[in-house]
Protein backbone atom coordinates (compact mmCIF):
# COMPACT_ATOMS: atom_id res chain seq x y z
CA UNK A 1 0.00 0.00 0.00
CA UNK A 2 1.24 3.76 -0.60
CA UNK A 3 0.30 6.85 0.94
CA UNK A 4 -2.14 7.73 -1.87
CA UNK A 5 -4.12 4.43 -1.49
CA UNK A 6 -5.39 6.02 2.01
CA UNK A 7 -5.19 9.75 2.16
CA UNK A 8 -6.01 11.38 5.47
CA UNK A 9 -8.17 14.20 4.38
CA UNK A 10 -8.18 16.00 7.46
CA UNK A 11 -4.58 16.42 7.74
CA UNK A 12 -4.42 17.81 3.87
CA UNK A 13 -2.55 21.01 3.45
CA UNK A 14 -1.77 23.58 0.58
CA UNK A 15 1.23 25.45 -0.41
CA UNK A 16 0.11 28.45 -1.44
CA UNK A 17 2.50 31.00 -3.50
CA UNK A 18 1.47 34.31 -3.92
CA UNK A 19 2.26 36.36 -6.84
CA UNK A 20 4.49 38.78 -4.75
CA UNK A 21 6.64 35.46 -3.79
CA UNK A 22 5.67 35.46 -0.70
CA UNK A 23 5.06 31.10 0.35
CA UNK A 24 2.57 29.63 3.01
CA UNK A 25 1.44 26.84 4.35
CA UNK A 26 -2.29 26.67 4.98
CA UNK A 27 -5.06 23.80 5.35
CA UNK A 28 -7.09 22.70 2.56
CA UNK A 29 -10.39 23.49 4.02
CA UNK A 30 -9.39 27.32 3.30
CA UNK A 31 -8.69 26.21 -0.60
CA UNK A 32 -12.30 28.22 -2.16
CA UNK A 33 -10.76 31.12 -0.19
CA UNK A 34 -7.71 31.92 -2.02
CA UNK A 35 -9.66 32.11 -5.42
CA UNK A 36 -10.40 35.42 -7.53
CA UNK A 37 -11.90 35.50 -10.86
CA UNK A 38 -9.49 34.39 -13.60
CA UNK A 39 -7.15 32.57 -11.81
CA UNK A 40 -5.56 29.57 -12.81
CA UNK A 41 -6.26 26.37 -10.68
CA UNK A 42 -3.07 23.43 -11.20
CA UNK A 43 -4.03 20.15 -9.45
CA UNK A 44 -2.25 17.00 -9.27
CA UNK A 45 -3.73 13.96 -7.70
CA UNK A 46 -1.22 11.15 -8.82
CA UNK A 47 0.98 11.66 -5.76
CA UNK A 48 4.13 12.15 -7.73
CA UNK A 49 4.06 16.00 -8.08
CA UNK A 50 7.93 15.96 -6.54
CA UNK A 51 9.50 13.72 -9.70
CA UNK A 52 7.24 15.41 -12.01
CA UNK A 53 8.89 18.82 -11.48
CA UNK A 54 11.90 20.07 -13.40
CA UNK A 55 13.53 23.38 -12.39
CA UNK A 56 16.09 25.66 -10.41
CA UNK A 57 15.77 25.74 -7.00
CA UNK A 58 16.25 29.31 -5.74
CA UNK A 59 17.32 30.24 -2.49
CA UNK A 60 14.10 31.55 -0.87
CA UNK A 61 14.81 32.68 2.09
Amino acid sequence: MIAADRPDRRSARLFVVEADGTMRDRPRAGLATLFNPGDLVVANDAATLPASLHGTHVPSG
